[in-house]
């Protein structure tokens, strides 16, 4: 399977770049740059509030459960790698809109 801009296969399952702007007025997906999918979250990065807020959006947004995202790298970052189930392409696809 070869790479498609913002998502990659990586050991059984798929790594998503993520751009995090935190402090937005909502969450939404602003577009895609560089190869990460770009996000604004309402919540403040601190304490790890935005990560969460950031897993339970992409979570209701794939349709899948919070539990099924791990932050693989970029936990204090604007930059990260969320790691998600196989198998979840079309759902990926559907975000570049």
């Amino acid at each position: 399977m070869a790479e498609h801009g913002f998502y990659y296969p990586a050991k059984g399952r798929l790594l998503l770049r993520v751009k995090v702007t935190p402090g937005a007025n909502q969450n939404r997906i602003t577009g895609i740059k560089n190869q990460e999918l770009l996000v604004r979250i309402k919540a403040q990065a601190e304490r790890g509030k935005a990560n969460k807020e950031l897993l339970k959006y992409l979570a209701g947004l794939l349709e899948v459960p919070r539990s099924q995202l791990i932050i693989s790298s970029g936990e204090s970052s604007r930059h990260k790698l969320i790691s998600i189930p196989p198998g979840m392409e079309k759902a990926l696809d559907k975000l570049k809109r």
